[in-house]
Formats: C-alpha cells, structure tokens, sequence
C-alpha cells in the first residue's frame, strides 16, 4: 500500500479585525511549505492529502510564492501551480472534523501567516492530532505550525511536547500585523508547553529538527528538508514493519 500524508493548511486569508478597506495584511498559507514538500513525497510515491478547518480552497499568502531576493517565483511553487490534479487537490481539501485519521501515515503541518489565527485553536485539529499520536503516525510541522503542537496532550493530561526538541519562528521574524493580538508568539506558546526549543545560530541557514516520530522546520525555507526527513522516517517504519 502507498504510504500517506496528510498536509494541514490554514483556512484564514485576511485578518479576522477591523481594518480599513485594502489596508489589512494579506494572510495564509506559505506557498513554499505546501508546494516543496508536496513534490519531494510525490516524487518519492507518497500519496498527499490536503485539509484546512473550513475545507475548500485555502488562501495563500502571495508573498511567499515568490524568492524575496530574485522577485521570481519559487520553482517548486510554478510547479505546483502549472500541475491541474496539484491544483485541484489543494482547492478541494477536505475539512478537517471529516478527516478519518486511521488513513494517514503522517501528519504535515504547513507554516503560514494564517495559522495562528485557525489551528492553534482548532478542536477539530486537535482531535486529529490526538488520535494519529496514538497509532503512532508521524507528526511533522513547519514554522508556526509547530505552535499548533503546545495544546496537544495524551490521555493522562500530559503535554505532547514537554521534553521535546523542537524548533519553530523566533519572534523577531514574525509581522505584528499578521499575528492576533495578545496571543502568545509560536516561540513562546511551545516553551510555556515545556518543549526544548531549538534555533540555527544566528547567520546560519534555518534548521529541521527530529525527536522521534516528530519532525519541525525552522521555517518554510525547510519545507523540502522536512519532506526528505519524512520520507526517510516513512521508509524506515516500513522497513521496521
């Protein structure tokens, strides 16, 4: 049987708050987080689901469809955007109280300046999370996706990620505008969780960190590293049968 993942994606596009007219910060998903880690599985034969709390088309953050320092669009992101079964996939992901998690071997958190304003909150995603934990499905996140991961906790009330390396955005790279107010930065929520944060040392490129079957990147830079450690992980468990 084809090994499977299931990639979570955020359903908000603007700031939920009140802003004038063409003012507010666009928001979503990171295209880079969702299109390199979706052709380095298919490439390798794993079969890629798509979900979102609402379902549908999620929106993504134009921003990151694009390398800042060139102005092009990211190869993997043209990719993604010319392949219509790609395309379709992803404008029709599945909302997240329907998914059955017995049918996914991983579960992929994508980063975007969306999801703290859906999935840290999401019982929905929480539920699914709870269940794929407990058969032992892989868990993988990128950027503040990884924040999504502090609530979570095991039938006896503990933290899933107390005691964990784990790595996430600093705070120093997250946009006040896209980010709710009050709430804890990504950084913040998993330390108060008990996680043992992990960081590239300053000028060094981001990094993927790996604790078991949990995998977390840095930031959407490390979306096909994520992928490859998946991929190896998958192929491992299958190994190990």
């Amino acid at each position: 049987m084809p090994r499977t993942v299931l990639m979570i994606i955020t359903s908000t596009g603007e700031v939920p708050v009140d802003v004038p007219t063409g003012e507010g910060p666009e928001i979503g998903f990171d295209w880079l987080s969702v299109a390199a880690p979706y052709w380095r599985l298919r490439g390798a034969g794993v079969e890629v689901g798509f979900a979102s709390p609402l379902g549908g088309k999620p929106p993504g953050d134009a921003a990151t469809a694009e390398n800042g320092a060139s102005g092009e669009r990211f190869g993997a992101v043209e990719m993604f955007l010319g392949d219509e079964a790609a395309v379709t996939a992803l404008s029709t992901s599945a909302p997240l109280h329907q998914i059955d998690p017995e049918a996914w071997d991983a579960v992929l958190i994508a980063d975007g300046t969306g999801v703290p304003w859906d999935l840290y909150a999401s019982e929905p995603l929480a539920a699914l999370l709870s269940a794929a934990t407990r058969r032992s499905a892989i868990i993988a996140a990128i950027g503040r996706g990884a924040a999504a991961l502090a609530g979570l906790r095991d039938e006896e009330g503990r933290s899933f990620v107390a005691g964990r390396r784990v790595t996430t955005l600093a705070d120093g790279d997250l946009d006040p505008a896209t980010y709710p107010s009050g709430a804890e930065a990504p950084a913040a929520r998993l330390d108060a969780a008990g996680a043992l944060l992990q960081r590239a040392a300053e000028g060094d490129p981001p990094i993927v960190v790996e604790d078991g079957l949990l995998i977390t990147g840095e930031s959407g830079e490390t979306a096909a590293e994520v992928a490859l450690k998946l991929i190896d992980t998958l192929d491992a468990r299958r190994l190990t049968g």
